[in-house]
């Protein structure tokens, strides 16, 4: 079967492609630890006409929140939009059954943004090749807030 097979590289791989690698990995995980419980979890900010201007995305699975994306539009930045944001994305992954929150950031971004919210940094890469440090922060999730 090896003769059959090629690799290809795509700089601007179809999202479907990118869902299907996504189901694989669900499959194998849910395989060999039985959390069936993988969602995913978006919460967004909109103006009056339902653009989106900010919004928190990612997805629960196994007890806890891997929030991969949270942004604001500059100009609605320290207006509190992305506190209230991440945590209806709490508030939303405790009422799944969550008891962690996880996700990363660069040290240009907001780690003081999390940190002031109660994430702990549980791991740093910290390369100067990479001219910036990327921040791993996890957070208790409180019981009770669903």
């Amino acid at each position: 079967m090896s003769g059959e097979l090629w690799l290809e590289v795509d700089d601007d791989p179809d999202p479907r492609d990118a869902e299907l690698l996504n189901e694989g990995l669900y499959r194998y995980n849910r395989a060999h630890t039985g959390f069936a419980d993988g969602s995913s979890l978006g919460v967004f900010l909109r103006d009056r006409e339902g653009i989106i201007v900010g919004g928190a995305y990612g997805y629960t699975w196994g007890g806890c929140l891997d929030v991969k994306y949270l942004w604001v539009e500059d100009q609605l930045r320290h207006s509190g939009y992305g506190t209230r944001l991440l945590r209806a994305a709490e508030q939303a992954a405790a009422a799944r059954g969550c008891h962690t929150a996880m996700l990363d950031t660069y040290e240009f971004q907001a780690p003081k943004f999390y940190q002031k919210l109660g994430y702990e940094v549980y791991g740093v890469i910290d390369d100067p090749q990479v001219r910036c440090r990327k921040f791993f922060f996890k957070r208790a999730l409180p019981r009770g807030v669903a």
